[in-house]
Formats: C-alpha cells, sequence, structure tokens
C-alpha cells in the first residue's frame, strides 16, 4: 500500500521516474526497481599507496570552514553533475546539513570532518570532504581516513586531491564511499588490487512514465526498436513501444503493434536507462528476449553513454 501510494504521488506530479537507495534490494525490484547506478568503496594501507606515473604539481590545497565551502564546493558538483548519467541535484539545505555541517553523532563515531578545496591560479578546481578518526596503539598512530567525496572539474585535479589525501601524517588506513565505478584510482595506483576495492549497487532506479522517461533521455546514435513491455505494478506502461531516435540523438515513443524487435520487464529496462548495464548483460543474465537478430546490439548501439552512471549523494 505503501509502495502504490508512492509511485501515485510521483504520477500525479508528473515524474518520470523514481530513484532510491535501498536498505534490502530485493524489496524494491518487486516494485520494478531496477539498478540504476554502481557504486565503490575501498580500504587501503597508506603505506602501500604509491602512483604509477609522476604527475607536476597543481595549484594549492587549502582546509576551509563551512561558509566557504558552501560557496565554492556547489559551482563544481554542478559542473560535474550535468555531464555524468544518474547524479542528482542538491538543495543548499543538503549542501549545509548533509554534506558540509559537522554532526557531533557522526563526528564520535567517524571522526572529525574537514574540507578541502583545490584552486589553481585562483580558481577553485576540486574539493575533497573527509574525516579522520583518531586511533593510536603501541607502534604509534594509526589515524583512519573517511574520503566522503572528492569532486574535481578534471582529470589532473583529481589526481592532485587524491595525491593530497593520501599524504596526510598520522594516517594509517584511508577508506573510500560511494566512490564511482570505475573508479580512477585503480588506473593511477602502482599496486591497484591493495585498494580492496569493492562494488555494489548504488541508486535504484523505477520508470513510472514509459514515454516522459525515454524521451527524456538523449541517444547514441539514430535508429529504431520496437519493445514489449511487462509492468505489472504500473500497467500504464506495459505494451508494445517503438522508439524511434533521430540524427540529434532524441527519442520519440509512441505505442506500436510492430512486432517486437525485444520483450523485457519494466524493471531489466530500468537497469539500462542510465547506462549502467548494457542490453548484452541482459541477454546474458537472461532478462531480455531478443526477437529479432540483431535487436540486442541495436539497442546497446541507441543507448550507449560517453560517461559511466554514478550517483555520489545519498538521500
Amino acid at each position: 500500500m505503501m509502495m502504490r501510494w508512492l509511485i501515485d504521488q510521483a504520477r500525479e506530479r508528473n515524474e518520470p521516474t523514481a530513484v532510491l537507495y535501498a536498505t534490502e534490494s530485493a524489496i524494491y525490484q518487486r516494485f520494478g526497481f531496477g539498478i540504476g547506478t554502481l557504486q565503490s568503496q575501498f580500504d587501503i594501507e597508506r603505506t602501500r599507496v604509491a602512483f604509477l606515473r609522476p604527475a607536476p604539481p597543481l595549484g594549492r590545497i587549502r582546509l576551509v570552514d563551512l561558509d566557504e565551502a558552501a560557496r565554492l564546493f556547489p559551482p563544481i558538483f554542478d559542473a560535474i553533475r550535468v555531464q555524468a548519467p544518474g547524479m542528482v541535484t542538491r538543495s543548499e539545505g543538503k549542501w549545509r546539513y548533509d554534506q558540509l555541517e559537522e554532526h557531533e553523532s557522526q563526528r564520535a563515531t567517524h571522526g572529525m570532518k574537514f574540507r578541502a578545496v583545490l584552486e589553481v591560479d585562483g580558481e577553485a578546481r576540486g574539493y575533497a570532504i573527509y574525516r579522520i578518526k583518531g586511533e593510536w596503539n603501541e607502534l604509534g598512530p594509526n589515524n583512519t581516513l573517511l574520503v566522503l567525496e572528492v569532486s574535481a572539474l578534471d582529470a589532473a585535479a583529481g589526481r592532485a586531491l587524491w595525491e593530497w589525501l593520501f599524504g596526510i601524517d598520522l594516517v594509517g588506513h584511508i577508506k573510500g564511499r560511494m566512490g564511482p565505478m570505475p573508479h580512477p584510482l585503480m588506473l593511477q595506483l602502482a599496486e591497484p588490487r591493495r585498494l580492496g576495492l569493492n562494488v555494489r549497487e548504488g541508486m535504484w532506479l523505477r520508470l513510472i512514465d514509459l514515454r516522459a522517461a525515454l524521451e527524456a533521455r538523449s541517444y547514441a546514435a539514430a535508429g529504431s526498436l520496437t519493445f514489449e513491455v511487462t509492468d505489472e505494478f504500473c500497467p500504464w506502461n506495459a505494451g508494445r513501444w517503438r522508439l524511434d531516435v533521430g540524427s540529434d540523438g532524441r527519442g520519440t515513443l509512441t505505442a506500436s503493434e510492430d512486432e517486437p524487435d525485444l520483450t523485457l520487464d519494466i524493471a531489466d529496462l530500468a537497469t539500462v536507462y542510465l547506462g549502467t548495464f548494457t542490453f548484452a548483460d541482459l541477454a546474458g543474465a537472461g532478462r531480455v528476449e531478443e526477437c529479432r537478430p540483431g535487436a540486442v546490439a541495436e539497442a546497446g548501439r541507441l543507448f550507449a553513454t560517453a560517461e559511466a552512471p554514478w550517483s555520489s549523494t545519498m538521500f
């Protein structure tokens, strides 16, 4: 009843999709949600951090207070957000209360929060938000640095921030959470295995209005496909649909009586919507039926994305 109410409310607001983070993912797959993004986490000993290739020094990094972070960080995040499928907007309240403010309960558990900005020729090019939890043993300091977020406008700025974080004194372990997949450190470190990188599902996505959702995204190539879609929880999405994509990358979805090229469930379509998985992945998992030879490859060509989907905002 709760899910019925939530989906119906979203439909009344003309919201084409719903997104969430799941405490137990099996719950939401029953209601048509598919894996929208992946996320990574790591735990590396500081003494095992070594970059594969040297990089020239870049700008300067300094710690900032909450007010300065609230002014400098959001424009960097927003510039990245519009390029990455899956990123969501953050309100001013979200930024201050959740991302930047210190909360005593979190500080007691995970250590003090720090905010650092990278500036190049006086321009903010990236930032890092992290915590340091104090721990000492008979051998000396063994503090843990927990990276909450690293955002940078380019690869060089991102590398400079990671190198700076890995160089903080008195730290024994560096941990990262809610990172992208693939993680850039996998190609930057001399021993990427030492990251102990783990991957899990991130944001879950539900297509509420199939037509609006498929027409809202862009496509990598021109072409046409006809889908037979099943959707028990939102029956208005069920049926046969034809997607026509023009040379401008924009798509139009219309009801169709043509023979389907592909047959799949709405949850399966949700997993390829942002580009986290491909139609070939679905076929390999037995989650799509190819009714016309070559349709899986054609769908993969249309739905391809230049950037790997990622969502770094818990909500």
